[in-house]
């Protein structure tokens, strides 16, 4: 399939190039190649983790105010569906297009051992019969929905605490083949944005896991118009990242041109957000260019490198033109699903009973039997 495209991408490119060239001396382009400091632009605002602490904090004292057992579950997989959404998002969306900066893959894997943690407390809970009486039918369909949110972010998890292993370890790939196994059911979602987030991140599994061919044959077309953001235009940026490890980097160039190019049609009214997108296909753009510059370099055309350092300078002065430039980042790592239960009003006869306290290990949770 890549290679029937080939022809068309170097013609693309062609022209591409020629019009850059002539874009960048008309420009007199004051900064050379390499001039950006990429380590700015791609670090998280100053005040982020501050932002986070508070939200989790907020989450945590839900999660103690929630009195009996159903709530208690519902507020343990509101904080794992958080852990594994929000603070992953932003090195989650470096890690994806591998822009990531030394720690991310650490601080996405932590996160999703917090999550998991607390998948297990709501697991506890949830599996637990009730302790005297017959349940009634819509508490029992509260209990089934909980267990198959627990399961889908504990699915999600699951390919997120692999983010530390070593890619080059056979039994790491083994992890992830079967990590993204797991997000089979999540694919076939009724929900449209979680189905599309488990797409991405299969596809993701599967690459890391040895089988980039079917990673490709999972993955959309990258022109195909993205419905669900912002999982598919995360995976349209991961299929060039892919197709240019496959060896067809002019394929992937041309393709990130031509999303650029289209961003405008599919992202019509949202100004800043469609910028920020320019930016970040630019930069996965610039990534691959740069290692097939390396590729030429060390091969017998060395003097062909030249020829892509315009597509080089492009990108250097899309940055460069704004006093501050953003990247694109996803919001969340996958949809934020599970809501926090209402606070009941508390009466005279309100206790602080342990299956009423938060964060119980699952084994003590169970011993009280009560829900």
């Amino acid at each position: 399939m890549l290679g029937t495209t080939r022809t068309t991408a170097w013609i693309g490119l062609g022209l591409l190039l020629a019009a850059l060239a002539t874009e960048v001396r008309a420009a007199n382009d004051e900064r050379a190649s390499g001039a950006i400091d990429w380590e700015r632009v791609l670090a998280d605002p100053g005040d982020l983790q501050k932002q986070n602490d508070a939200d989790r904090r907020s989450l945590e004292a839900r999660l103690d105010e929630a009195r009996d057992g159903l709530a208690k579950a519902r507020a343990h997989l509101a904080l794992a569906n958080w852990w594994v959404a929000v603070p992953t998002a932003r090195p989650a969306t470096r890690w994806l297009l591998k822009l990531e900066t030394a720690t991310d893959r650490r601080s996405i894997a932590k996160a999703a051992r917090a999550a998991e943690e607390q998948v297990d407390h709501a697991r506890a809970i949830l599996e637990r019969a009730p302790s005297t009486g017959p349940e009634q039918a819509d508490t029992k369909q509260q209990r089934r929905d909980l267990l198959q949110s627990a399961d889908t972010i504990a699915a999600f998890a699951a390919v997120l605490h692999e983010a530390d292993l070593e890619p080059s370890d056979a039994a790491a790939k083994e992890k992830w083949r079967k990590a993204g196994r797991g997000l089979a059911v999540a694919r076939e979602s009724s929900d449209a944005d979680t189905a599309a987030a488990a797409l991405l991140w299969q596809a993701f599994a599967l690459n890391e896991g040895g089988n980039p061919e079917r990673a490709l044959e999972a993955l959309p077309a990258v022109l195909a118009k993205p419905e669900h953001m912002p999982y598919d235009l995360m995976s349209r940026l991961l299929r060039c990242r892919l197709i240019a490890e496959a060896g067809e980097s002019a394929a992937a160039t041309t393709l990130l041109s031509r999303v650029d190019a289209t961003l405008r049609t599919w992202m019509d009214n949202q100004n800043q957000e469609r910028n920020n997108a320019r930016r970040l296909v630019g930069l996965v753009q610039r990534r691959i260019v740069e290692q097939w510059i390396d590729r030429l370099r060390a091969s017998t055309q060395p003097a062909a490198a030249s020829l892509l350092e315009p597509l080089l300078k492009h990108v250097d002065r899309n940055f460069a033109d704004v006093k501050t430039p953003n990247v694109y980042y996803m919001a969340t790592a996958m949809p934020l699903k599970v809501k926090t239960p209402e606070v009941p009003k508390k009466t005279s006869a309100d206790d602080s009973s342990a299956d009423t306290r938060p964060g119980e290990p699952p084994a003590r949770a169970a011993s009280s039997g009560a829900e």
